[in-house]
């Protein structure tokens, strides 16, 4: 709910405003928002400069591919990265996760790609993506992650999400 430069949270079934309030208000600290943040019990943001619709709930769920061989590629990929870096990017996961508008800084879907979707991490100088795609109106399946060396994302990384969006959509007909 919007209201006179105010975002109002709506705190998940169960769960606690006050670590909704702490993640949210290290979202919106980060450039380009300038906040200034109310009394965690009013639940409430108030921001300078910028109006953000900001919408609690739990109607995506991130799932990672698996392989026939039953590898989980982004497994492997967050298993690869220093504490830091693996802590930051599965704080923008669970961002993706609870947001039902995410800042294109950390969600983006790619151009001229089989409907391929990047989740955006930087620590520093580090930046990491971590592909996938939607499935359904539920789920978000990540397909690979890597690191991020240049300002476009590399074809050969784009080609590997696609053949396992292929894949996964291929055997999931398959069960049914």
């Amino acid at each position: 709910m919007f209201c006179n430069g105010f975002v109002f949270f709506r705190p998940l079934t169960g769960g606690s405003c006050d670590r909704l309030v702490t993640c949210c208000q290290r979202f919106l600290s980060n450039p380009p928002y300038k906040c200034h943040f109310a009394s965690s019990s009013h639940n409430k943001i108030a921001l300078d400069k910028v109006n953000i619709i900001v919408n609690i709930c739990s109607v995506k769920e991130i799932k990672f591919y698996k392989t026939q061989s039953g590898k989980v590629p982004v497994k492997e990929f967050l298993d690869s990265l220093s504490s830091k870096h693996a802590q930051k990017v599965i704080w923008v996961l669970e961002l993706v996760e609870r947001l039902n508008q995410i800042p294109v800084q950390y969600f983006k879907k790619l151009k001229n790609t089989d409907n391929i979707w990047e989740v955006r991490a930087r620590v520093g100088s580090n930046s990491f993506r971590i592909l996938g795609f939607i499935d359904g109106d539920e789920f978000i399946i990540l397909t690979n992650g890597f690191s991020k060396k240049s300002q476009k994302t590399p074809k050969k990384e784009i080609k590997l999400a696609e053949k396992r969006k292929a894949d996964y959509l291929s055997r999931k007909r398959g069960k049914t």
